[in-house]
């Protein structure tokens, strides 16, 4: 809206240099009345493309709309100033700030410069062409309005790079704070406010929800025995298999010191087995911490929702958990203690 604002002036001055009125000064070099004409069309084209490229902003074609929208600006303002019929920069040389500034608000202090070149080049040939004879200090006057819109776009494109850098920063921290809000913040898997929050959207729709419930077995003899920087290390081994062991797309959550819960859909809410097939298999592989290796087990639970089923997700979480400790007491008869013992040499 500003840039289309801005052009607004030029717009105005174009026109009326190119239609003339009952008080306008006689045309000098008629030559270019027709290319000063088409400073009009060259605006709007200008303000079509920007829009157009505003509506793309994250689309890899913004960029070059961006230098196109700027590089017609360029041509605009010449042929309403420098180029126009009456061969003066008297009273529109602040117009060739324009394309600098709007070049500076695109690509900040880069854009500010290559515009500025731009028309630089324009006044110094359209001055070479048809100097003004009315003004015999054209070339001085050419050199001031270069200078001043040199001057605007440093300053203009310095602002804008602080503020788009300023504006980044923000956008990186408040992307940071969503993340930690809905995070674990040692796993990096979601949390509780994150696992209700996803359940919801899919509790909501119809199809299969299975939840999975975990629980590490004897994980505090981990935490007593070798530390709890060893159980940390456990903590995100597990994080880790249940993001590869589980397909894509469905949510892994850590609830608990040592509790995490996974909810599936689609197709492997079908088949919650095949998923904890894969995950007692990767824990099989023990952790190293300290030349050390740590056998890790888990007890799981796990409970189907039927298609249309009106549930909630802590009726599931409570069916699954008690599964989960059905499982606990059957391996406790069966599962070593992950206590740990020396690593393997070569592992």
């Amino acid at each position: 809206m500003v840039s289309l604002a801005i052009r607004l002036v030029p717009l105005l001055l174009a026109v009326a240099a190119a239609v003339g009125g009952p008080g306008a000064p006689p045309v000098m070099y008629p030559q270019y009345q027709s290319l000063t004409a088409a400073a009009p069309t060259l605006l709007i084209a200008a303000s079509v493309v920007g829009v157009v490229a505003l509506r793309r902003r994250r689309a890899r074609v913004y960029s070059l709309l961006s230098a196109t929208q700027v590089g017609l600006d360029v041509a605009a303002v010449l042929a309403g100033t420098e180029w126009s019929p009456f061969g003066t920069l008297n009273d529109g040389w602040p117009m060739l700030a324009i394309p600098v500034l709007l070049g500076a608000a695109r690509f900040q202090l880069m854009g500010a410069l290559s515009a500025w070149s731009l028309v630089t080049v324009g006044v110094a040939v359209g001055e070479s062409v048809h100097p003004s004879p009315v003004a015999p200090n054209h070339v001085q006057l050419a050199v001031f309005a270069c200078v001043t819109a040199l001057l605007l776009g440093l300053a203009f494109g310095g602002q804008t790079r602080a503020y788009t850098r300023q504006l980044q920063q923000t956008e990186e921290a408040q992307a940071a704070l969503a993340y930690e809000a809905s995070h674990d913040s040692l796993t990096g898997l979601a949390n509780r406010g994150a696992l209700y929050a996803h359940a919801a959207e899919v509790l909501g729709s119809p199809g299969l929800v299975a939840v999975l419930v975990l629980d590490l077995n004897d994980f505090k003899l981990v935490n007593d025995v070798h530390g709890h920087a060893a159980g940390d290390e456990v903590l995100r081994r597990v994080a880790e298999v249940l993001e590869t062991a589980t397909p894509s797309g469905m949510l892994a959550a850590r609830v608990g010191g040592d509790e995490f819960v996974v909810v599936l859909t689609g197709h492997a809410a079908a088949d919650p087995a095949a998923v904890v097939g894969r995950i007692e298999e990767a824990l099989r592989t023990p952790v190293i911490f300290g030349g050390v290796e740590l056998h890790v087990r888990a007890s799981i639970g796990t409970v189907v929702r039927a298609a249309h089923a009106d549930t909630t997700l802590d009726a599931l979480l409570a069916t699954a958990d008690a599964a989960m400790y059905r499982d606990k007491a059957h391996r406790r008869r069966t599962d070593r203690p992950g206590v740990g013992v020396p690593a393997r040499e070569g592992v």
